[in-house]
């Protein structure tokens, strides 16, 4: 499916896409945010929406795993 090239201004994914690039603490997550596209592969997607669910897992049950301050090692 091809979409206009002012898509995700018309969804409002270029406000979230600002919004998590905010939150980064690393260039290099800033860097690969701003490389990502909007997903229409459904094998591609479904991965994505896996790593999330266990990325939210670690996050909510295991209270050791550091899930801030991480250091930018790029310098």
């Amino acid at each position: 499916m091809i979409y206009p090239s002012d898509f995700e201004q018309k969804i409002g994914f270029d406000r979230i896409r600002r919004q998590i690039s905010e939150r980064c603490s690393m260039r290099a997550a800033e860097e690969m945010l701003s490389r990502r596209t909007f997903m229409t592969s459904r094998p591609e997607i479904a991965a994505a929406v896996e790593a999330c669910d266990q990325m939210r897992c670690i996050v909510s049950f295991e209270t050791e795993f550091p899930s801030e301050e991480f250091v930018d090692t790029d310098g």
